[in-house]
C-alpha cells in the first residue's frame, strides 16, 4: 500500500516535469553556413530531446562531425518551454585548391577543413556512370542525414606558393601576412556583396579581383576599403564586358578610374592591317568617362578624333588658335558641325577610335 503510493506520487511527479519542461521552441542563432532546420535535426534528437531541462544539462554543447564548418553548438534554456542553439561557426575566410581539392582556411591561415572540389567530384561521377565495370551498391543508413555548407561567400584564393598541406595547421606561404590581407578582402566584399569569383596574387603579393571577364587590378594591400568601395560602384555599369578595371595606382586624390576593355580578335586583325597600310593613329583606348577635372573638355591644343593631326587653323603647338567655324587664312569658313562629323564626334561620354581598345573613365 505504502509502496504504490510512493509509486503514484513519482508517476506524478515525472508527468509534472515532462509537461513543466517540455520544448514547445527551439531558436538558432549564429548559423550562415547551415539552415535553421539542418541544425535543429542535428542537436534535437535522443531521449532528451523533448525536455529542455535535460538538454541543457546534458547536451549543453554538441559536437558534430556531419557539419565541418561548425565548432560547437550550445544549448541554452531560454524558459521552461524554449531553448536557444548557438551555432559557433568556424571562422572561415578562403581556400586555396591543393590536389583536387579545397582546403579552407581560417584568419590565422590554419586549414580547418577540406573537401573535393565540386567540378572534380562531378567528373569523377561522369567516369563512373560511364565506366563498364559494375560497383556493388552501397548500402547506407536510411537514418544519416548529410547537411551541406552554404560556402559560395568564400573567396577561392589563387597564386599563393606553398608545398604541402596539412589539416589543423597553417599554410605554408612566404609572406603570412596576406592571411590579414584576405580577412580584410572577405570582410569589404561582403559588406557590399560584390563576391568575386577568385582573388588573385601576383609574386609580390599585389590583388585581383576576378568577375567572370572583368579583371580587378587592385595592386597592393593599401586604400583596400577606398578601392573595392570604388570598384562596388563601378561594377553594374560594365557588367557583360570583358576587360581590366584598373585600380593598382589609385591614391586618395585618384578622380576617375579606367576601364581598358579587351579588344575582339577580328577587331585586332582590322588594326594590324591598318597599321601595315600607314592608317593606324595616335591613342590606342578609348575614353567614355569624365576627364580628371570633371568639366568633360578636351584641351584647345587636342585634336578630338583622336588621329594625332592638327586642324588646318590650329598650330601643333597649341600657341595660335583660330575659330572652329573659319580656317587659318579667314578665306573660307567651314560649320562646326560638319567638322565635327568629318574629325568623328567627341562625346563627354564616349570617344571612339576605329578597330582600337576602349579604356573608360569612371
Amino acid at each position: 500500500m505504502i509502496l504504490g503510493g510512493i509509486l503514484l506520487v513519482l508517476l506524478i511527479g515525472v508527468i509534472v516535469f515532462l509537461a513543466v519542461f517540455h520544448v514547445e521552441e527551439v531558436e538558432v542563432v549564429g548559423n550562415t553556413r547551415y539552415t535553421t532546420e539542418d541544425v535543429q535535426a542535428e542537436v534535437l534528437k535522443g531521449p532528451f530531446a523533448a525536455n529542455s531541462f535535460l538538454m541543457s544539462v546534458f547536451r549543453k554543447k554538441t559536437q558534430t562531425e556531419k557539419m565541418p564548418f561548425v565548432s560547437s553548438i550550445e544549448v541554452e534554456m531560454v524558459s521552461s518551454h524554449k531553448l536557444r542553439l548557438h551555432v559557433n561557426e568556424k571562422q572561415v575566410i578562403g581556400y586555396v585548391r591543393y590536389l583536387d581539392c579545397n582546403m579552407y582556411f581560417d584568419k590565422d591561415g590554419i586549414v580547418v577543413e577540406s573537401e573535393v572540389a565540386p567540378e572534380v567530384s562531378d567528373v569523377i561521377q561522369a567516369e563512373d556512370t560511364d565506366a563498364d565495370v559494375v560497383e556493388p551498391e552501397e548500402i547506407r543508413d536510411e537514418n544519416e542525414t548529410t547537411y551541406h555548407a552554404a560556402v559560395t561567400d568564400i573567396p577561392f584564393i589563387t597564386g599563393l606558393k606553398f608545398g604541402h598541406v596539412v589539416m589543423d595547421e597553417k599554410l605554408p606561404v612566404e609572406n603570412e601576412s596576406v592571411f590579414n590581407t584576405v580577412l580584410g578582402i572577405a570582410r569589404i566584399v561582403d559588406k557590399y556583396e560584390i563576391q568575386p569569383d577568385r582573388v588573385e596574387f601576383d609574386d609580390v603579393y599585389n590583388i585581383t579581383l576576378h568577375y567572370g571577364d572583368i579583371r580587378v587590378t587592385l595592386g597592393p594591400d593599401t586604400l583596400l576599403e577606398e578601392k573595392i568601395t570604388r570598384v562596388a560602384a563601378i561594377l553594374p555599369k560594365i557588367s557583360g564586358k570583358s576587360g581590366v578595371l584598373h585600380l593598382e595606382d589609385y591614391s586618395k586624390d585618384t578622380v576617375n578610374i579606367i576601364f581598358t576593355e579587351d579588344v575582339p580578335e577580328e577587331d585586332t586583325d582590322v588594326r594590324d592591317q591598318e597599321d601595315s597600310q600607314g592608317d593606324a593613329s595616335g591613342d590606342d583606348s578609348q575614353s567614355f568617362g569624365e576627364d580628371a577635372s570633371g568639366d568633360g573638355e578636351t584641351d584647345s591644343g587636342e585634336d578630338v578624333s583622336g588621329d594625332g593631326e592638327t586642324g588646318p587653323g590650329e598650330d601643333a603647338s597649341g600657341d595660335e588658335k583660330t575659330n572652329s567655324g573659319e580656317d587659318a587664312s579667314g578665306d573660307e569658313e567651314t560649320d562646326s558641325e560638319t567638322d565635327r562629323s568629318d574629325t568623328g564626334e567627341t562625346d563627354s561620354r564616349n570617344m571612339e577610335t576605329d578597330g582600337d581598345d576602349k579604356g573608360s573613365g569612371y
